[in-house]
């Protein structure tokens, strides 16, 4: 245990250092003191001694305890659009696809079956007259119109951005594009440029499916008319047309479908 200083201590201890004069001195601090080496002039090294690192260290800063929020929605990245992208431009292609093969049945229709109809009707021998061929093919001359010229606009706009290119390397060459030039700079389509919207376009065309009200209101009308030309027991029986009929239905380019399933095609594409 160590001893209690006495005054004398406690007076030369204030004398050799002048900053501990107003305060107290502990019986630790007096007894660490005394345990020092003396200096040459017989006083002990008080003044000497280092502070302790632990109170002269500077508080450590805390640690941030912030969060990112869970309500914020996560970043778009590149892979996320593009993948919008893609998804974009595959529907499109199934548009321009599905349209070119439908422009391909009713043109079908037309080269096959109407336009020799229409021709022999300017013979002094008509395969039918023209009541009995309205009566077959209705208003199909305006739809196959309107759809030759909606699958036009709908490829001249998505055409590039949707589908490769299909021209040979020999006609590359021949027709290489034109450099670009200042003020002219050549436009590349990739596979990130997002599709042009086609919405302008189906408000421009949308009006004329009006057209279709008609013929498959007289659907049944159609196939009626059908059935008493090509039946023998028909009043309305025409051997020439069923023997030509029968013959056009054969040819490899109708697929075995008859003027009846290539018909049926028109009022099957409202729906879809």
């Amino acid at each position: 245990m160590p001893t209690v200083p006495s005054p004398a201590t406690l007076a030369q201890l204030r004398t050799a250092n002048p900053h501990l004069k107003d305060h107290r001195v502990s019986v630790a601090s007096q007894h660490s003191l005394e345990s020092q080496p003396e200096n040459p002039n017989g006083q002990r090294n008080s003044a000497y001694i280092t502070p302790s690192p632990i109170s002269s260290s500077s508080p450590k800063p805390r640690r941030s305890m912030s969060r990112p929020s869970s309500l914020q929605p996560p970043p778009r990245t590149p892979t996320i659009a593009s993948s919008t992208i893609a998804k974009k431009k595959k529907v499109l292609r199934e548009l321009l696809e599905t349209e070119r093969t439908y422009v391909d049945g009713l043109e079908l229709i037309n080269e096959h079956f109407l336009s020799p109809l229409v021709k022999s009707a300017q013979e002094p021998n008509p395969l039918l007259s023209p009541g009995q061929m309205s009566s077959i093919f209705s208003n199909f001359i305006d739809m196959l119109g309107f759809h030759q010229a909606f699958y036009e606009s709908l490829n001249r706009l998505i055409g590039p951005a949707v589908k490769p290119v299909t021209q040979p390397p020999s006609a590359y060459a021949a027709n290489p594009p034109p450099p670009p030039s200042r003020g002219n700079s050549l436009v590349i389509q990739t596979s990130l440029d997002p599709p042009p919207s086609i919405v302008p376009l189906l408000t421009q065309h949308i009006p004329f499916l009006a057209m279709y009200t008609p013929f498959v209101t007289a659907y049944p009308t159609i196939m009626a008319s059908l059935h008493n030309l090509t039946s023998p027991n028909s009043a309305s029986f025409s051997p020439r047309f069923a023997t030509w009929l029968k013959e056009q239905e054969q040819d490899p380019a109708c697929g075995r479908l008859g003027l009846r399933d290539w018909l049926l095609t028109l009022v099957q594409r409202c729906p879809r």
